[in-house]
């Protein structure tokens, strides 16, 4: 292990940098995201998850047994940042920090290598709620499903409240984010790939989602929490289906609605 590194001004660029991630268009740019908390950092490099730079608060101890665990698991030319309080205050991501944060660099999957993957995908049209983000991939995850697929207009993947709910989901998961509705046609409509049918999650739907048999290479579709699907993208569905619900709730929590589905179909499909 490298000897640490004490960096006491804002105007440092590696802290520069981790402030300005924080920002959804410069984590876009760069391709880089913030990991903040042990147990995230450390789910991380446990599933190979490159980290550009780690950073530590300086009132933590280097003995501290949650650090030695993290500095443990990292590459042996990795070099920790140790940083002043005020300092790592304004680069952490939450009220209350535990002193540990990371700069993660993103994997995008394939998309066409993704769509002949064997299992379903799940694809994510304009969710808006971090929350739900995060559930839904860590119900993906759970089920071993193929992959995640976003459309642009839901909310970032790499937003820090998502990857804390996904609670180390998006590291074992396949994702493609921020996709035009032409794309996902055009997946459709190659014949170089395979075909898989787009189910749309939708509580006016005429087929209950217990009913379909499902075969392994679906779509799921999930809308947005509060407008459902979007017309252009509505069109390419090949079959809506609906989780039966008593007459005095209107709807599911995107969330709740996509994870009840996304476990019958690995249920049926032993995927």
């Amino acid at each position: 292990m490298s000897q640490w590194t004490y960096i006491t001004s804002r105007q440092n660029n590696r802290v520069k940098n981790a402030i300005k991630l924080q920002q959804k268009k410069y984590r876009q740019d760069k391709k880089q995201f913030l990991l903040e908390g042990f147990t995230l950092i450390e789910a991380a490099l446990k599933a190979g998850v490159e980290l550009e730079e780690i950073f530590f608060r300086a009132e933590l101890e280097k003995e501290d047994k949650r650090v030695s665990k993290i500095l443990s698991l990292l590459p042996e030319e990795q070099t920790p940042l140790w940083l002043e309080d005020d300092l790592f205050a304004e680069v952490a991501t939450t009220v209350n920090p535990q002193g540990v944060l990371a700069i993660a660099k993103a994997r995008p999957a394939n998309i066409e290598k993704l769509w002949q993957e064997s299992g379903p995908l799940l694809l994510l049209a304009g969710i808006q709620d971090p929350g739900n983000l995060g559930t839904l991939i860590r119900s993906a995850a759970a089920a071993n499903i193929a992959g995640l697929l976003t459309l642009k207009g839901t909310v970032d993947i790499f937003n820090p409240k998502v990857i804390r709910g996904s609670m180390g989901g998006i590291f074992h998961l396949p994702i493609v984010y921020s996709l035009t509705t032409d794309e996902v046609e055009s997946l459709k409509h190659n014949g170089d790939l395979p075909e898989r049918p787009l189910l749309a999650a939708t509580p006016d739907a005429p087929n209950l989602y217990t009913d379909e048999l499902y075969q392994g290479r679906e779509v799921l579709l999930i809308g947005n929490e509060s407008r459902g699907i979007p017309a252009d993208l509505e069109k390419l569905t090949d079959k809506k289906i609906k989780i039966p619900l008593s007459p005095s709730i209107e709807s599911l929590n995107a969330a709740v609605a996509g994870s009840v589905i996304i476990f019958e179909m690995v249920r049926q499909t032993g995927l």
